[in-house]
């Protein structure tokens, strides 16, 4: 079990107001066997333990308590075009995907969807040409210790080896090609979904799936995350912000 280390904030006052001096910055801690080294100092290996309170080497304290999954998730190595969490919570609500869901998703990338899917579905079958991005895929769900993953060196676009699924997530430069595979694989009642930075390919396979019988077309949406300054009396948006960073299109099978 991983280990999320904060080091504790310093407030202290500057011209008669709290302000806040060092930030709460965070480290994972993978094995609690040894040292761990920080910026601020080491954390003994004893002191790896224990909960809430401990100090580094230099006395700086941190906090210390039990990593959840989306503290690791955040840690993953990251490819280009990686599904951001607010896409990936949208995908999980609107298709009602569960621990008895089977899902199918293209491409793999750095299989940080893959990874996300796992931790709530019961299996994931997962398709990708390219053998080294299926190697920082591995890796990743390595480091979550997800085992519910089968990755595939495979083109999606050539088929769809399982049957009665509960969703097709497509991640693909050409998602209309894969639109007879995926009416195959899914059940009645299941869902596509196409996470796509354009729109063009969304038109594309919505135009198609308007004229089979099987598909009805839900919506298509993007999500813009906006984080707001709230300290030492300043409200106000953060100056960063993520904004546009795919659209999503949520398509049923209903026959």
């Amino acid at each position: 079990m991983a280990k999320l280390l904060i080091i504790k904030e310093k407030r202290q006052e500057v011209d008669g107001r709290q302000r806040t001096v060092i930030k709460g910055k965070q480290y994972i801690v993978r094995d609690m066997n040894k040292d761990f080294e920080t910026t601020y100092g080491t954390i003994k290996k004893a002191d790896l333990k224990k909960k809430g309170i401990v100090k580094s080497s230099t006395g700086k304290e941190f906090v210390l308590v039990e990593a959840g999954f989306s503290d690791l998730f955040k840690r993953l190595r990251k490819l280009p075009q990686a599904m951001n969490l607010k896409e990936l919570g949208a995908v999980a609500a609107e298709t009602g995907v569960n621990k008895d869901s089977i899902v199918v998703d293209a491409g793999t990338g750095s299989g940080h969807t893959a990874c996300y899917l796992a931790n709530i579905c019961k299996h994931v079958y997962t398709y990708e040409i390219k053998e080294e991005n299926i190697d920082v895929a591995k890796e990743n769900a390595k480091f979550l210790d997800l085992k519910n993953i089968t990755f595939y060196k495979k083109s999606l676009y050539d088929g769809i080896k399982e049957k009665n699924v509960d969703m097709i997530l497509l991640d693909l430069p050409n998602p209309v090609k894969v639109i007879d595979h995926a009416i195959k694989a899914l059940k009645t009642g299941g869902n596509i979904v196409i996470y796509s930075l354009c729109l063009q390919p969304l038109e594309e396979f919505i135009a198609e799936a308007k004229n089979k019988k099987e598909l009805l077309c839900g919506k298509t949406i993007e999500l813009i995350e906006r984080k707001w300054k709230i300290q030492d009396k300043i409200t106000r948006p953060d100056n960063i912000e993520i904004g546009h960073t795919g659209f999503l299109t949520f398509i049923k099978r209903i026959v």
